[in-house]
């Protein structure tokens, strides 16, 4: 099994990698790759993809941790560079109006419409966890969360009409069941 970092916020100095705010990993598991988020946009992914050896069409699968920009801004030209229909697996919610108001009104969620994504990818949209390849796993919805991990950030969705706080529920992980190793 093998992680690499795509995209990340800190490239390095005098580095040939791109660095964006946002985040991708690509997992590659059994022969499989999964592209674990998009970050905020295309070109950086695909620059890193190149110098790390990885051709996009290769992947897959992807699979969106949540609705953040920062993390799915990159997935409509990936897929095209994909160049075939493969599953991108989300929670369900992940196409709400996700937005903040400070310093101004705008949009922080997915930067497409669903019916974008349709055209090129399969859609697995669930809140509970799922086996993606043999040993990797969705979370599914992340209900419990620690205190350390409540934010004060102020984002919000809509609700019949009405501006609620956004409890950020499409929020998911991947957990990796790994071979025992013994150290001695």
């Amino acid at each position: 099994m093998r992680i690499y970092v795509v995209v990340e916020d800190y490239s390095g100095y005098e580095s040939p990698f791109l660095g964006q705010h946002g985040v991708s990993f690509l997992i590659e598991k059994e022969g499989k790759r999964i592209l674990f988020d998009t970050g905020q946009s295309s070109e950086p992914l695909l620059h890193n993809m190149k110098l790390l050896g990885l051709d996009p069409r290769s992947s897959d699968y992807i699979f969106l941790s949540h609705c953040h920009y920062d993390h799915t801004g990159g997935l409509l030209d990936v897929l095209k560079a994909v160049g075939r229909r493969i599953p991108v697996i989300a929670h369900p919610t992940i196409f709400r109006r996700h937005f903040v108001t400070k310093p101004y009104l705008r949009e922080v969620g997915v930067p497409f419409r669903r019916e974008e994504i349709e055209e090129l990818a399969d859609l697995y949209l669930t809140s509970d966890p799922i086996e993606i390849v043999e040993g990797v796993y969705s979370t599914g919805e992340i209900r419990n969360r620690e205190e350390f991990e409540k934010t004060e950030l102020e984002v919000y969705t809509l609700d019949n009409g009405k501006v609620v706080k956004d409890m950020l529920m499409d929020d998911m992980s991947i957990a990796i069941k790994l071979q025992r190793v013994s150290w001695w």
